[in-house]
């Protein structure tokens, strides 16, 4: 699995996490837009050669993101298929 956290941190890194915090199955992270805060967070399963990624990305406040953590869903993958590639 380290190939793959490598990957993905630096995939949050490229993508300008506020705060990014690494745990024992994957990592936390902050991401500030505007004023508001979402949280995202990251956990693997699977082997070293086919890691399963679970990403959830929210909104601490509101009732509409307007998308934007789906947007944000889809670029940490994309971005984490060519990294790990």
């Amino acid at each position: 699995m380290t190939q793959a956290k490598g990957a993905i941190k630096k995939v949050l890194q490229s993508m300008r996490a506020k705060q990014v915090k690494e745990i024992q199955n994957g990592f936390d992270a902050v991401f500030q837009v505007f004023i508001f805060l979402d949280d995202v967070t990251i956990r693997f399963t699977g082997s070293e050669q086919n890691p399963t990624l679970w990403i959830r990305s929210a909104s601490r406040v509101g009732h509409s993101d307007l998308g934007v953590n789906k947007r944000r869903v889809n670029d940490i993958i994309i971005r984490f298929k060519k990294e790990f590639a």
